[in-house]
């Protein structure tokens, strides 16, 4: 059964911006394994392990009182140093990610419901050494999130869009 999570895609140009700093960690720890370009995300509910089934059910959810579209802020970066993830992400999570997350939290059993929410994009795991300190200060639009899956594969595990959600004022559909 695919890991499945409701996540913030990432846009393209942004996506590139990550994988330069992502990029430079791997000249640092030789060993890590950096996050794939087409993997970066930003989680807000993991779910687990879901069935076919679960997931169709997911994929109908009408979410109520969603917040408007936004500006999400990265501005830090940090490290996780027990399983050795380094991530970049925002200092603290603006009212309308909070907002958002609650929402989804709300409607679905989620195996992370009862932890906080720490806003994050995974860059790199298996780093051993001490995460370089980043200059990091970007942004980009949220207009929509999404529901993933994860799958298997001969390169490792790649991330599968299933559904999206516009937020409100939202252009995409």
């Amino acid at each position: 059964m695919p890991r499945t999570f409701f996540a913030l895609g990432i846009p393209a140009a942004v996506s590139k911006l990550i994988d330069e700093f992502a990029c430079r960690l791997a000249l640092v720890d030789r060993s890590t394994r950096v996050t794939p370009l087409a993997n970066f995300h930003l989680t807000l509910s993991y779910l687990g392990n879901c069935s076919p089934f679960e997931i169709e059910r997911l994929s109908r959810i009408q979410f109520a009182d969603l917040p408007m579209e936004f500006d999400l802020v990265v501005d830090r970066c940090g490290q996780w140093r027990r399983p050795g993830i380094v991530w970049l992400g925002p200092k603290r999570a603006s009212p309308p990610l909070s907002q958002l997350v609650s929402r989804i939290r709300d409607s679905v059993d989620s195996a992370d419901h009862d932890r906080p929410f720490r806003p994050h994009i995974t860059l790199a795991r298996g780093f051993r050494a001490t995460a370089p300190e980043f200059d990091v200060s970007f942004s980009w639009k949220v207009t929509e999130f999404w529901l993933f899956h994860s799958v298997d594969g001969p390169r490792g595990v790649s991330y599968r869009r299933i559904q999206h959600w516009p937020l409100p004022g939202g252009a995409s559909h």
